[in-house]
């Protein structure tokens, strides 16, 4: 198989960045999809946190509203 065969013509070179001939590809990838991963998870971390928040702010503000209704109800 032929490398003209696996990258189309119009590949973005920092998607398939050419590699130095003394640089392993495949060590090169790999610890560019740990990084990736590595990032994910943060980010990933950091949205449950914000979630948290929300929800016990949107719970707090449903409680007042229903409070405050049923006293003017009252």
């Amino acid at each position: 198989m032929s490398s003209a065969n696996l990258l189309p013509p119009s590949a973005p070179p920092d998607i398939y960045p050419s590699l130095p001939e003394t640089m392993n590809a495949k060590n090169f990838r790999l610890t560019e999809i740990s990084r990736i991963e590595k990032e994910i998870s943060a980010e990933v971390k950091h949205y449950r946190l914000v979630l948290k928040k929300y929800k016990k702010a949107r719970k707090a503000l449903h409680y007042s509203l229903v409070g405050l209704g049923a006293f003017t109800a009252v």
